[in-house]
């Protein structure tokens, strides 16, 4: 079966929608992050505990529904109480940042834009790597500050950029009369005679 392009995007929302209902069944437990694509591993594997065998009659009550967040397949990264996904809108491809707790876009940024150019991301991929320390706890702070400074160094407006001037009359005069004099002072230059 073959599925054309419009048939394989699904609305970012109602994915958000559905893990935000499959994570409201085990917040009696403490939540894990879920910091890269795939888990903390990238194995696929949760660690969580204590998960419900089967659904409540009615399903499981829905915490929140994000919208506005494009469409396309993406991955949603974990930590610290934020979500991170990117969603495809008409102006382009967004990164968006939403409160874990209510589901509140905190911020968006086009994810084609000078972020992913300035960090060389290449097919909109930034990877940080942070090895400094022993500490695995050390060490994601060290990457969570470098990724928040590539952002405010990609977010910083742009330096303006030199407009190309046309030089004045006046100045085309003056340069054209020094070149004139340099000429002359030139041309009185003689060999040094032999006496």
């Amino acid at each position: 079966m073959r599925l054309t392009a419009s048939a394989r995007l699904v609305p970012l929302g109602l994915t958000l929608a559905t893990l935000a209902i499959a994570g409201s069944v085990v917040l009696a437990v403490p939540a894990g992050n879920w910091p890269q694509w795939r888990g903390p591993k990238r194995d696929g594997i949760s660690t969580e505990v204590n998960l419900l065998q089967s659904w409540p009659a009615g399903g499981p009550p829905k915490a929140w529904v994000a919208s506005g967040l494009g469409a396309g397949y993406s991955s949603v990264s974990i930590a610290d109480g934020r979500i991170f996904t990117m969603g495809d809108r008409r102006d382009g491809q967004y990164v968006f940042g939403l409160n874990e707790a209510n589901g509140q876009q905190i911020w968006a940024c086009v994810g084609e834009s000078r972020v992913m150019v300035r960090c060389g991301a290449f097919a909109g991929v930034i990877t940080v790597t942070a090895a400094e320390q022993r500490s695995q706890l050390r060490n994601r702070e060290i990457a969570l500050a470098k990724l928040a400074g590539l952002v405010a160094e990609g977010l910083a407006p742009e330096a303006a950029r030199r407009r190309a001037t046309k030089p004045t009359r006046g100045s085309n005069r003056r340069r054209l009369a020094a070149k004139e004099q340099r000429a002359a002072t030139k041309q009185q230059r003689r060999r040094p005679s032999a006496e």
